[in-house]
């Protein structure tokens, strides 16, 4: 993953479950086999290899093209924010539609966290996340590693105040804040295109160090400080 954007995915994670009213469920043999005839051949290839996980522990379950371990199915698949369990500063990035999901461990690199809520819009808070005020806070309470480089674990996320605008004024930010982030995520997508000229190219990359530092002066002002401290 990218700050703001999710890099566009290189490979991608057969998920063999359907939604039911909200509950996620293994999708059935016969309906995998007729509805997504190439996906149950590959699984049938690799029947032994999955059937074998946990000391042969799906060997006997009808559904041993299943996880495991089932868990989150419902959070993954939610529009979130995402960030890696480690990085050397603020990385956070918004997954629109719910389509990217972790499949490695919670932390030395292999994975991340996801935020999911309804109660904030997801590019204010990206926008708060992102921050050089709040990124600064975090590294002051998080564990650091060799070269530069900090957990992002929920444990120390958690701890970040989270402004939740209440005056006219500061509304009128959150907004601005927000409409930043949708700006950056815009020249981002579009700066992944290989059509773009040097010039294009450059006007796209000055839009989004544009919009960032808009963003830092609105949370420096939310939050009724002038700059980080020297």
């Amino acid at each position: 993953m990218k700050r703001w954007l999710p890099l566009e995915p290189e490979r991608f994670v057969l998920f063999p479950y359907e939604n039911h009213d909200g509950k996620w469920r293994p999708i059935p043999a016969v309906k995998f086999e007729t509805s997504y005839p190439k996906a149950w051949k590959y699984l049938l290839e690799n029947r032994k290899r999955l059937e074998s996980r946990e000391s042969g522990k799906m060997m006997a379950s009808p559904v041993w093209y299943g996880y495991v371990y089932p868990k989150n199915l419902e959070v993954m698949a939610k529009p979130k924010i995402l960030v890696p369990a480690i990085a050397t500063n603020a990385e956070y990035c918004i997954d629109e539609l719910g389509k990217y999901y972790y499949v490695g461990s919670g932390g030395g690199g292999g994975g991340g966290h996801a935020i999911v809520t309804d109660k904030i819009d997801l590019q204010y808070l990206c926008g708060l996340l992102n921050s050089k005020l709040l990124d600064a806070f975090l590294q002051l309470i998080t564990t650091p590693f060799h070269s530069g480089w900090f957990a992002y674990s929920k444990a120390y996320i958690a701890q970040i105040p989270i402004k939740l605008p209440a005056t006219a004024e500061e509304k009128k930010l959150a907004e601005r804040i927000a409409r930043w982030v949708r700006e950056i995520m815009d020249a981002k997508k579009k700066l992944r295109s290989s059509a773009l000229s040097d010039r294009e190219t450059r006007s796209l990359q000055g839009k989004v160090e544009t919009c960032e530092n808009r963003i830092n002066e609105a949370v420096f002002a939310l939050y009724g400080v002038d700059g980080l401290p020297e």
